[in-house]
């Protein structure tokens, strides 16, 4: 569940179109998200301090999985929120896959941003 979260809010960062990696990742569980149930994630960058970003997401279940934690809004199961920091690109180079960032760079096809940057695709 905090990898999907870590996901979600690392890619609301690349409405700023800079490449980041997590730096601090916090997630509250308010209510059970029991196995097979689809959750559905919201994510907002809420500030930028320098190099650091700062977002927040809520991952809601169905009403009929309703279930809510003390004190949670109805329908919140998880809350997070995390603290990026901006890196230069050769960061993924040198410890990622620097044939698919290669591959980015080069493309005229911005919607393969996403797929060069995945640590686990």
């Amino acid at each position: 569940m905090a990898a999907a979260f870590d996901e979600a809010l690392g890619t609301v960062t690349w409405l700023l179109r800079v490449p980041v990696v997590t730096v601090h990742l916090e997630t509250d569980y308010r209510a059970p998200v029991p196995v097979g149930s689809v959750l559905s994630i919201e994510a907002e960058c809420y500030a930028v301090a320098g190099r650091k970003i700062y977002s927040r997401a809520v991952g809601r279940l169905p009403a009929k999985q309703n279930g809510t934690g003390v004190g949670a809004e109805p329908g919140i199961a998880v809350e997070a929120r995390g603290v990026f920091v901006s890196v230069p690109l050769e960061h993924f180079r040198e410890h990622g896959r620097a044939e698919d960032i290669d591959a980015f760079v080069a493309s005229s096809d911005r919607d393969d941003v996403l797929h060069a940057f995945e640590v686990n695709p």
